[in-house]
């Protein structure tokens, strides 16, 4: 054992794989395994390729292994250690090229001290592989027993959860769900931000939606809001209740739709990686790991981040899976694959980044790592939401008449369209009541044809959409649910505040944290 821990060539390796490791542990409620394979293959190439030129120079395995381990730790962290310094000091270095400059830099520096070295690596090497071993091994160690666990606790809709009530009459409808990342209800959009959209509201309503007056979400986070509707069910205030929501490789809403015979669509890789949408052979979608934010996250994190930003990567990455789901938005009517379909319409904007003018103009480069960090305000650009509430707007006016136009005129489809959240304004003079309104106050928009827009009401929240549908359109008895409202931190997403009556004016007692 003792002579295998001396071995040069497998601290590089073991360190050049722990950053994915360690990365994916730490989201690994959010992702699928398969995502990890492909990073891993390509730090190892990169950790060989720099470990065989080290050896050819340095002529020294030991010092060879050494640089590699170094490199590859630096390739991950470096940027990180920038981002800290810059919290920590006047002195700001955010150009690309100053990055990569003090990166090259750096490791000349150090590949130079190793080369004029006549000191022996051999004694650190056995401490170096027992870490990377060690570091490694936590790590796995996490990920199978978070797996194991949740496997264990998958919320489910067994066949005898409830009894299908016999039906007659028309086939299922057609089912669209269209989520609007942080798009705000009208008081917030008029209030906060100054922009009136009674002219998109009343065109759903000339389609025949009954758009919600003041609706808010039941949680003001995409990771909890969404698992919520899709299982609907309300969540406990506990970890250990949520991460099975978001990890599950089926929703119940899915159990009980493929009971029915309908098949799925869901072009949006944000949340088909945590697979919150079913992933048959037929479903429509993005899942290479090269467009997940699995692979954002670890580009931010390395020195491939100032490459990217200046290669207009993340902008563009962006725009185009945006007009990627649209485009198949359109295309989903004509899809015949064997039975009705529910289509899974996941839209990031208006939430930031804000890369599209109102006529899905190249609003320019922009810096995501910023833009997806909500405590750097990056929401803050009140202008540059509402170009991109404009745009969703635009999008929809064009799209929403082309799929009803595919369908009888008597029997159209059921259409969704949902903000999951309200946007991350920065808190200014606000109450605690306005801040909560703002936070959770959603779009919230419902074509229900054969007469079951009767059955909808005012305070209607997202957690009580699927068991509408379910009762009305395909007979099984959803019951139900209470239409509570829940805010939480970034922070401490599980610590929730009940701020229902806070939000509908009913009590002024609720305290912002």
């Amino acid at each position: 054992m003792i002579r295998q821990l001396e071995r040069p060539f497998l601290h590089p390796l073991l360190f050049a794989v722990y950053p994915i490791i360690f990365i994916y542990a730490e989201h690994q409620d959010e992702l699928t395994p398969r995502l990890a394979i492909a990073p891993i293959i390509l730090v190892l190439f990169l950790a060989l390729f720099v470990l065989g030129v080290s050896n050819l120079v340095l002529r020294d395995r030991w010092k060879a292994g050494f640089f590699t381990t170094v490199f590859m730790l630096l390739f991950f962290f470096f940027n990180q250690l920038i981002v800290l310094f810059n919290s920590m000091s006047d002195f700001q270095i955010y150009r690309g090229r100053y990055k990569l400059l003090l990166f090259v830099c750096f490791l000349l520096i150090f590949f130079g001290l190793l080369w004029r070295s006549k000191r022996s690596f051999l004694p650190v090497t056995p401490a170096l592989n027992a870490a990377a071993l060690s570091l490694l091994g936590f790590n796995l160690i996490i990920i199978v027993s978070a797996s194991i666990a949740t496997s264990s606790r998958l919320p489910v809709a067994p066949e005898g959860e409830s009894a299908s009530i016999a039906r007659t009459g028309p086939a299922p409808p057609d089912i669209y769900y269209v989520i609007l990342d942080g798009y705000a209800n009208s008081r917030t959009l008029r209030e906060v931000v100054g922009y009136d959209n009674t002219s998109f509201e009343d065109f759903l309503r000339n389609q025949g939606f009954f758009v919600v007056p003041d609706a808010y979400a039941n949680y003001y986070q995409t990771n909890l809001s969404l698992p919520s509707s899709l299982n609907m069910t309300l969540l406990e205030p506990s970890k250990d209740f949520i991460i099975p929501l978001r990890s599950a490789s089926d929703t119940r809403l899915n159990q009980f739709l493929r009971k029915h015979g309908y098949r799925f669509v869901n072009p949006s890789k944000d949340w088909k990686n945590p697979n919150l949408s079913s992933d048959d052979d037929e479903s429509v979608g993005l899942g290479d790991f090269f467009r997940s934010d699995f692979a954002l996250t670890l580009a931010r994190f390395s020195m491939l981040d100032p490459i990217m930003h200046r290669m207009q990567w993340y902008s563009e990455s962006v725009r185009r899976e945006v007009l990627y789901v649209l485009k198949k938005f359109r295309e989903a009517p004509d899809l015949d694959l064997g039975g009705p379909k529910f289509s899974f319409i996941y839209l990031l904007p208006p939430h930031p980044p804000y890369v599209f003018g109102p006529n899905g103009e190249d609003m320019g480069q922009v810096d995501l790592g910023k833009a997806f960090d909500v405590r750097l305000s990056s929401w803050d650009n009140h202008p540059a939401y509402i170009n991109q509430v404009e745009f969703v707007n635009n999008q929809l006016m064009e799209i929403i008449p082309e799929i009803l136009a595919k369908y009888p005129a008597d029997d159209p489809p059921v259409i969704v369209i949902q903000g999951d959240h309200g946007p991350t304004f920065t808190r200014s003079n606000q109450s605690d009541a306005d801040y909560y309104r703002m936070r959770l106050g959603i779009l919230n928009a419902y074509l229900l044809p054969r007469g079951v827009d009767s059955q909808l009401y005012d305070e209607i929240t997202p957690v009580n959409t699927f068991p509408l549908i379910l009762r009305e359109y395909l007979g099984e008895d959803v019951p139900p649910l209470a239409d509570r409202s829940y805010f939480s931190l970034f922070q401490t997403p599980f610590d929730l505040l009940d701020v229902t009556k806070s939000i509908r004016g009913e009590d002024s007692r609720a305290q912002a944290p």
